[in-house]
């Protein structure tokens, strides 16, 4: 579905680092919140109580100019090395487990509020036979997923039915009759109700806002990946041929 650029209104409602970028498939609705059974009782919200979704992806799809004897395979599995690209500020991460780390973004504005996501990410190295999306057998490929999150900087607590926030992607070399290709791809997905005071606005202007914001953190991921994560994983292979050299003297 292709969206029109933000209005002006929604311009002035949403800054960003990068600016205004082009709607990459965002998709955006807007629902009344449902009835809910509360001790057997049907319970209805007011009607100005409103939920909104976005749904956004972006894909990845570059040349991958391997280095001789090190392979991109070989860079997706020395430890943290890719997180450490896509995430390089250390002050904004921090590692919980083996697979998990704490993430914490910069503020975003989204209608009103000014807000600091902290999303908790889980980057999982997965099995040889794991497929992509396009069923074709890779032989690595590196997930992430946002296995929790919280939203600092409001004067109130948001509650988890009042917003739902979904993180999922995959990286992975594919290699073909034509050379080598790094894919991939994330999906983005935002759900929250409206607040109150908010709930006069236009739906054309809501789509606007949400969009833009939606579009910024894509265009941000995508950034990353294909600058900085290339950008290492060529400080890692020539690393690399370095020590063999050394130790093959």
């Amino acid at each position: 579905m292709r969206i029109n650029s933000p209005s002006a209104m929604a311009q002035n409602l949403v800054r960003s680092p990068l600016g205004t970028v082009p709607a990459i498939g965002v998709q955006f609705a807007v629902r009344q919140s449902s009835c809910q059974p509360v001790r057997r009782k049907m319970v209805c919200e007011a009607a100005s109580s409103q939920r909104v979704s976005f749904k956004g992806s972006v894909d990845t799809d570059l040349p991958l100019r391997e280095i001789k004897n090190v392979p991109f395979e070989q860079y997706m599995s020395a430890d943290d090395r890719i997180f450490n690209a896509l995430f390089p500020d250390k002050q904004r991460r921090q590692r919980l487990s083996e697979e998990e780390w704490r993430i914490f973004m910069l503020p975003l504005q989204f209608f009103y509020l000014s807000v600091r996501p902290v999303v908790d990410m889980r980057v999982k190295l997965q099995d040889p036979r794991t497929k992509p999306a396009n069923g074709k057998s890779v032989s690595k490929l590196i997930t992430l997923e946002a296995t929790r999150w919280e939203l600092r900087g409001l004067e109130y607590t948001v509650n988890p039915e009042e917003f739902e926030l979904g993180i999922a992607g995959s990286l992975y070399p594919e290699r073909g009759q034509f050379g080598s290709r790094l894919k991939g791809q994330m999906k983005l997905t935002v759900d929250l109700a409206i607040p109150s005071s908010l709930a006069l606005m236009p739906s054309a202007v809501m789509e606007s806002i949400g969009t833009a914001v939606i579009n910024q953190l894509l265009e941000d991921m995508k950034t990353r990946v294909n600058t900085r994560l290339l950008e290492d994983y060529r400080d890692y292979a020539i690393q690399q041929q370095r020590i063999k050299k050394v130790s093959s003297a």
